[in-house]
């Protein structure tokens, strides 16, 4: 059913696969090689090369698809990475794709098969399979069941509506905005917030639409980072008008638990209690 109808636009609706790297060689020719042998076919990877100091230049150069489009900056982080492949972007759609996960077979037309079915969302998204550091052993699987308006949900931390960057969006929904640079954590779910703003529909597939390398860079190993993430998260949407009083301070509720215990179970017993009197 799907293949069907994705057939039938695929020339019309170019989907754009943003792909931040930095010292990435190690994975990123499986992420690509994800990308070319996708079922749906009319995309192009724009690929940001993070200022690495490894071989990630010359493994990307070794392809010659000319779907695969390929810009360098100086390190200046993943959320700028982001914001230069945006720049970039000429699809209907646009998506991102870390340079150490994997998509599955399905997982570009089974979104755009969504927003095909639903003309009225304005983001797609589907089951996360959270794998080893080597993706051979599945840990867990992400299921999304949130359904409809998702602004509200997103501030409430909802995990039925947000696993890192597994959305898929319409393209004039992210026309005007960008990823917060300085951010090591939390900057996608910032972005989020920022595009569903605007309103727009959220729905998710219970197909599989991303392995998700849970590695030893995750948040857990960087509290600080973290905790950083999540003021710079709160300050932002508590200054959003639309962000009610009651939904802001559940918001800082749950941030405070969030990191007390985080620190909890690291047994960094001051900083647990900072964090229950932090954010104003």
């Amino acid at each position: 059913m799907y293949q069907n109808g994705a057939s039938k636009v695929s020339k019309q609706l170019l989907v754009s696969i943003i792909m931040p790297a930095y010292n990435a060689s190690n994975y990123i020719e499986k992420a690509i090689n994800s990308v070319i042998y996708q079922s749906y076919t009319h995309w192009e990877l724009i690929i940001i090369n993070d200022g690495s100091t490894d071989t990630t230049r010359q493994c990307v150069l070794n392809y010659t698809d000319t779907r695969i489009r390929y810009h360098e900056q100086a390190n200046r982080g993943v959320s700028a990475a982001r914001n230069l492949g945006l720049s970039y972007a000429t699809g209907n759609f646009i998506c991102f794709l870390d340079a150490d996960d994997e998509y599955p077979f399905d997982s570009i037309l089974d979104r755009v098969s969504l927003f095909l079915e639903h003309p009225y969302l304005s983001f797609a998204d589907g089951m996360v399979e959270v794998r080893d550091r080597n993706l051979d052993k599945v840990l867990y699987h992400k299921y999304h069941s949130w359904e409809g308006q998702v602004f509200d949900q997103l501030i409430q931390l909802n995990p039925d509506c947000f696993f890192g960057p597994s959305w898929m969006l319409k393209a004039d929904i992210v026309n005007d905005i960008s990823f917060k640079e300085g951010m090591t954590h939390g900057e996608d779910l910032l972005f989020y917030i920022e595009a569903a703003r605007k309103g727009g529909y959220y729905k998710a597939t219970n197909s599989c639409v991303l392995y998700y390398r849970k590695s030893s860079s995750s948040a857990m190993s960087n509290l600080d980072g973290l905790a950083k993430g999540y003021r710079i998260l709160y300050a932002s949407v508590k200054s959003m008008p639309e962000s009610g009083f009651i939904p802001v301070f559940n918001l800082k509720m749950k941030i405070k638990k969030i990191m007390a215990l985080s620190y909890l179970s690291k047994s960094q017993y001051l900083k647990a209690c900072n964090a229950l009197i932090s954010l104003p």
